[in-house]
């Protein structure tokens, strides 16, 4: 009987243990989790908080991937006819970038070419991998032969192409501003005080700036020269642009005003102003329209014209393009040049703009000498499509 009672209440103990045991959890689950919801409520009123404060973080993490993204710059092409050698120093930022593969080489081809592939280069230079900013001096050597032909530097990185021709389309080139080498002595030579532009034809048609006082929206930047469209503009006198056959091309970004380049003798006018509309030639002068929505963005602007009577305009080469037939009642050669500005002896029809580059050629270039040079214009002045 004893040995029975003692069992019963060794029963009652455990159960009463277990009892105890259960409620204890118990206890300690909804602590738990009115703990974890104390917690995410926190969680909750902080993210609120953040979000209200940070309205944009949407467009920070886009930025910051932005600034991610490889950036290639070529500058200061060099070439040296002393001794046949061609250099381009390339800059390259490749911060917060997985590089798995990067390389350049050259192609060569006695004319300009208008389509270029990588597949057609056999020798590559490969550069181990880097991060941060870095300075790559890509440089070749050509013979006597290839002097007059063109050389095309291609970079690859991650299977990505990034392509620059070496130099422009010369032949029958009669002036060539360029608003990096605005000395005339080589990109790193720039000037942000010259009031003359140099020439770079080799036909010394330096031109004068009027008016530029070297403020934000007037004077010289690193590779642009801004006009305000208020007193400045650009002028070249005793010039002879052919009137028959000819070739102009601007890179700039216009901002507002009219006259973009201009130039006219007797009543033969060529000439680009706002609207997207161009005329070439004529009395009353004839005139070829756009819709130009990105009028406004930076450009290459090249405007063609033929004895044969047509006249076709480009910007930033295939993205718009219109040719016609147009009827000429002159021909007669321009005697100046002005850029900015209807007049080259006076302000007048100005146009607020930031010049890159204008280059005057005596004859109509094929569409692939067009494109060669809109392909070194792009890496040059970082034109975007």
């Amino acid at each position: 009987m004893k040995l029975k009672n003692e069992k019963g209440s060794i029963t009652l103990l455990v159960l009463t243990s277990c009892l105890f045991f259960i409620v204890a959890v118990s206890t300690v689950g909804m602590h738990m989790h009115s703990k974890q919801i104390a917690v995410d409520r926190e969680y909750k009123q902080i993210k609120e908080s953040y979000e209200k404060d940070v309205p944009y973080v949407g467009e920070i993490y886009d930025k910051l991937k932005q600034e991610s993204e490889l950036d290639v710059n070529f500058t200061d092409i060099n070439i040296d006819e002393e001794i046949n050698k061609i250099s381009v120093n390339t800059i390259l930022n490749t911060e917060n970038l997985d590089i798995k593969t990067l390389k350049y080489g050259w192609y060569y081809s006695d004319d300009p070419v208008g389509e270029l592939d990588s597949s057609d280069i056999s020798n590559w230079t490969y550069v181990e991998n880097l991060s941060g900013e870095n300075n790559i001096k890509a440089t070749t050597t050509y013979l006597d032969e290839q002097t007059n032909g063109y050389y095309y530097l291609c970079f690859v990185v991650n299977n990505k192409e990034y392509w620059t021709p070496t130099r422009y389309v010369s032949g029958d080139l009669i002036l060539h501003l360029d608003a990096i080498n605005n000395l005339g002595t080589g990109d790193s030579k720039h000037s942000n005080n010259t009031t003359t532009w140099y020439d770079l034809s080799g036909n010394k048609n330096d031109a004068e700036i009027f008016g530029i006082d070297n403020t934000e929206e007037s004077g010289w930047h690193e590779n642009y020269l801004a006009l305000d469209g208020i007193d400045d503009y650009v002028a070249k006198t005793g010039i002879t642009v052919n009137g028959a056959n000819g070739t102009v091309e601007v890179i700039a970004k216009y901002i507002s005003g009219t006259y973009i380049f201009r130039s006219d003798a007797s009543g033969s006018r060529t000439y680009i102003y706002n609207d997207g509309m161009q005329t070439v030639k004529g009395n009353p002068a004839s005139i070829i329209g756009f819709n130009t929505s990105n009028f406004t963005e930076l450009a290459s602007r090249v405007l063609k014209y033929y004895t044969t009577n047509d006249i076709s305009y480009t910007l930033n080469y295939y993205n718009m393009n219109r040719s016609e037939e147009l009827t000429y009642s002159s021909t007669d050669n321009g005697s100046y040049v002005a850029i900015g500005s209807y007049l080259h002896s006076a302000a007048n029809q100005l146009a607020q703009m930031d010049t890159y580059a204008v280059r005057v050629y005596n004859r109509a270039l094929t569409e692939t000498e067009i494109k060669h040079n809109y392909l070194m214009d792009k890496a040059r002045f970082h034109i975007e499509e």
